[in-house]
């Protein structure tokens, strides 16, 4: 699996398409899991990482069960610049 970064917060998988999972970090402390789908999953992670930058987000293919929907896109992107 190729990663890359965005804005040195954000490593996102570079290939697209369907559900992805979403992570939130703080240094080695997870604080939210996510499953999205996969655009929305990167920008969030961009707007996350512009707008937070001491948090790491990873979005990857690794789905399982029992992750919760990535909340609602109007309650990011209105957070962020």
């Amino acid at each position: 699996m190729e990663m890359n970064g965005v804005n040195g917060n954000a490593t996102i998988n570079t290939t697209a398409g369907g559900e992805v999972r979403v992570q939130v970090w703080f240094g080695r402390d997870l604080l939210r899991e996510y499953r999205a789908e996969d655009t929305a999953a990167h920008e969030y992670a961009r707007a996350i990482g512009r707008r937070f930058p001491g948090l790491l987000v990873t979005v990857d293919q690794e789905t399982v069960d029992g992750l919760v929907q990535l909340p609602c896109e109007q309650l990011w992107t209105v957070i962020t610049p």
